[in-house]
């Protein structure tokens, strides 16, 4: 019994040195949080606000977007966040990865990564797009686009999504596809979860 009473009057200073612990941990956790999103730097918005990216989004937002380019002032865009901007990040350091790989496979070779094109011109402006790989699986070329996507999506039976379909079927539908003779697209998702 007195070893019991000695035990709990132990407990009591170590438990809330471990708190004053967690709470310097935590307060250390905030500024480097703070410092990072410090250091993140948003994307520009030089290029054209319509992208393939967006095809099937709302009406109404495709106009704000176009209405941002004529008076920026009168319908600002709101800034990403530093949590979606390095989850952008994450999702092209996921590409990246996988075309590293995809580049030492032997049953076909890559040959175009991250590759910049013109979906529609007109005399005004480009709707540019960004093809992730070009494959030549044995002799045929195949337009192949790599999304990123978390555990509960990846389980998701409905997939392709629509809009990555879309996506896909105006980069094979744009001038360059056709100049490349480049039939054939794919979707690859990647569970970042589960690195699958």
């Amino acid at each position: 019994e007195m070893f019991f009473r000695k035990l709990q009057r132990m407990k009591k200073p170590h438990l809330q040195i471990q708190i004053k612990g967690q709470d310097k941990y935590l307060e250390q956790e905030t500024k480097i949080i703070k410092m990072i999103e410090q250091a993140i730097e948003a994307p520009s918005y030089d290029r054209f606000p319509l992208s393939p990216s967006q095809a099937l989004k709302c009406a109404r937002m495709l106009y704000y977007s176009l209405k941002n380019l004529d008076e920026p002032s009168k319908y600002p865009k709101t800034p990403y966040t530093a949590r979606t901007i390095l989850t952008f990040d994450a999702g092209n350091r996921a590409e990246w990865s996988l075309i590293r790989y995809l580049r030492k496979a032997k049953n076909f070779s890559v040959i175009y990564e991250q590759k910049p094109m013109v979906i529609a011109s007109t005399k005004h402006f480009d709707i540019q797009g960004t093809c992730d790989l070009v494959l030549d699986v044995k002799g045929t070329k195949m337009l192949v686009d790599i999304k990123s996507i978390n555990q509960e999506g990846f389980k998701n039976t409905d997939l392709p999504r629509i809009a990555h379909y879309a996506q896909v079927q105006l980069y094979l539908n744009s001038d360059w596809s056709k100049s490349q003779d480049i039939k054939y697209g794919a979707i690859l998702y990647y569970n970042k979860n589960m690195c699958q």
